[in-house]
């Protein structure tokens, strides 16, 4: 259940695997799904001028929260009313789990059927794409049906503001980049090797063929940031906001536990959880879903060009 919690959202730990400079074909060495260990580690060049960028927006923004503290503070933000219950929170999830695990099995005799090693990968890999996919249309049946205002005025899944809420995203995504940056070095540091973890996606590239390169792809770019952020952003932190009348209450706690499920790769864990702050922080600022989803995707296709360009 452990490895499978993490495949959750295990789409998300790329600082983590960009940072790794290890030789093309070191992760075709860990066995058929096992992540691969941390061999060496440098900030991929590609990240530097994100990085040098993200400092100077990141202190542009803690002058401005200082000198206008109240939106910082979340004060007067508008609230989500909805019907949302604990099985509601759970019925995407647990469907994600039986549906990737049901879509491997299926899968593996047509990929895979002499059971070689890259054949599994391609079958776990098919696997997820179906999973996510499926994970993000239960959230939105939940959501249409939980939410006062449906998708768009109650869950927040709207255009109406795209320009605003597209700056919003990268600003965000600069902003934060050199926080996670140097949370990750900090837990490279500290953290003892056994606990370093590559993630599935990232020993796909270098092992799995071209024809798959467009998968791997699609699930990180844009599968990703649809089903988790519906699924964390708009489920958990509505939900949590709605038991508590507090939004950095909702946002710390669906940070945490998006955090937590990362914990096999423990050098993620506190990155993510940064990360998972801003995205949370942005989707209270705005009501809207659109500036943490193209947030998330940023981060997510930035960091998989860099760890492909390494």
């Amino acid at each position: 259940m452990s490895n499978a919690l993490s495949h959750v959202t295990g789409w998300l730990g790329w600082l983590a695997e960009a940072a790794r400079a290890a030789p093309a074909s070191a992760p075709t060495t860990a066995p058929a799904g096992e992540p691969a260990p941390f061999e060496s580690l440098t900030v991929p060049p590609l990240l530097l001028p994100f990085i040098a960028v993200g400092a100077c927006v990141l202190l542009g923004w803690i002058v401005l929260r200082a000198m206008r503290p109240g939106k910082l503070y979340l004060r007067g933000t508008p609230g989500r009313p909805n019907r949302l219950t604990v099985l509601h929170l759970a019925v995407p999830l647990l469907g994600y789990l039986l549906v990737q695990k049901g879509a491997a099995a299926a899968l593996a005799p047509w990929l895979n059927p002499r059971g070689l090693e890259d054949g599994q990968r391609e079958a776990r890999l098919a696997a997820a794409v179906v999973a996510q996919v499926a994970w993000l249309a239960a959230a939105l049946a939940v959501s249409s049906a939980a939410f006062r205002g449906g998708l768009r005025r109650g869950l927040g899944l709207s255009l109406r503001r795209w320009l605003a809420d597209s700056v919003r995203a990268a600003a965000g995504y600069l902003a934060v980049l050199p926080v996670c940056i140097g949370l990750l070095l900090a837990a490279l540091a500290l953290l003892p090797a056994g606990l370093k973890k590559i993630h599935d996606l990232f020993v796909y590239m270098r092992a799995l063929p071209g024809v798959w390169q467009p998968a791997i792809w699609l699930s990180a770019v844009v599968l990703a940031p649809l089903s988790e952020e519906v699924y964390f952003r708009g489920l958990m932190q509505s939900f949590i906001r709605q038991q508590t009348a507090r939004p950095w209450t909702a946002i710390l706690a669906a940070a945490a536990f998006f955090a937590a499920i990362h914990a096999p790769a423990f050098q993620n864990v506190v990155p993510l959880f940064a990360l998972a702050v801003a995205l949370g922080y942005n989707y209270e600022r705005t009501g809207r879903l659109l500036s943490p989803i193209l947030m998330h995707a940023m981060f997510n296709a930035v960091n998989l060009a860099a760890f492909a360009a390494s």
